[in-house]
């Protein structure tokens, strides 16, 4: 018996029991499987709410529950790793007919997702403000300059207002739902401090210069990639927000021969 008949059988109700199973100790192995298919179908659920809980809040427990078995049934997991478990579950969210009403939905299962990444992400050290200064005047390097950032960030770029969503459901905030237009798209920075996250909305461009980045592009490619398309972007004040939030590691000089990740 394969490993992928066994999950199949264990996640789908309908499926029979598999064949080559036996009960070595006595008793009823229908009543057994049941037991176990419950308890995995059940424990898969819980570790989806814990991962979604505004999604949940949003929705209803019992709606949530019946959704996050359906998204089991057709993704169940790849890892043992259950932080990681539901990173596509925007996605799913997007094409689940009973959630077509909320469209806004999708994204803040986004903002969720980011939020796991970042809570697990490798540890960091910020790059001083006055290195940063000094690296950036030497207009001999700076082209030659690229940009690591910490690996706790997260971009998002969100067709609907599911930062403002997450924020809203947060225990100390200050936002009222009845004051959000939720069809608003958002351009958010996601990344830990200290034990929580931050989800920060930066300055015009800022996603889009941090994107370049992590694709690999040096510095001044990506602020002119980023200006091309955005009259509003202005690098300084992107850069000191980045700086703020203690989210730029290095800027390395690359070797002149040395070409760009595309």
């Amino acid at each position: 018996m394969s490993l992928n008949a066994f999950a199949h059988a264990m996640l789908e109700p309908s499926a029979p029991v598999p064949v080559e199973l036996i009960v070595r100790s006595g008793g009823n192995l229908e009543q057994r499987f049941a037991v176990h298919r419950n308890n995995t179908m059940v424990s898969l659920v819980d570790a989806l709410q814990s991962s979604f809980p505004v999604v949940a809040e949003l929705v209803g427990e019992t709606f949530f529950r019946a959704m996050a078995a359906v998204y089991v049934r057709q993704s169940p997991p790849t890892s043992p790793v259950l932080w990681r478990y539901g990173q596509d579950f925007d996605r799913f969210i997007a094409h689940f007919e009973p959630a077509r009403s909320l469209p806004y939905l999708p994204s803040v299962a986004q903002v969720e997702a980011a939020c796991a990444l970042s809570l697990h992400a490798a540890d960091h050290v910020p790059m001083d403000p006055e290195q940063v200064a000094l690296a950036i005047s030497d207009g001999d390097n700076l082209v030659r300059r690229g940009c690591c950032l910490a690996p706790t960030l997260v971009p998002l770029n969100l067709t609907h207002a599911g930062a403002a969503l997450w924020m809203a459901h947060q225990p100390d905030t200050h936002m009222a739902l009845s004051t959000l237009d939720t069809d608003q798209p958002q351009e958010v920075l996601i990344h830990r401090s200290g034990e929580g996250v931050v989800v920060w909305e930066p300055p015009s461009g800022t996603v889009a210069l941090v994107r370049h980045l992590m694709a690999g592009l040096r510095l001044t490619q990506s602020v002119e990639a980023v200006a091309l398309t955005d009259t509003r972007f202005d690098f300084a004040i992107s850069l000191g927000g980045l700086l703020h939030h203690g989210l730029v590691v290095d800027l390395p000089l690359h070797h002149p021969s040395t070409q760009p990740h595309p």
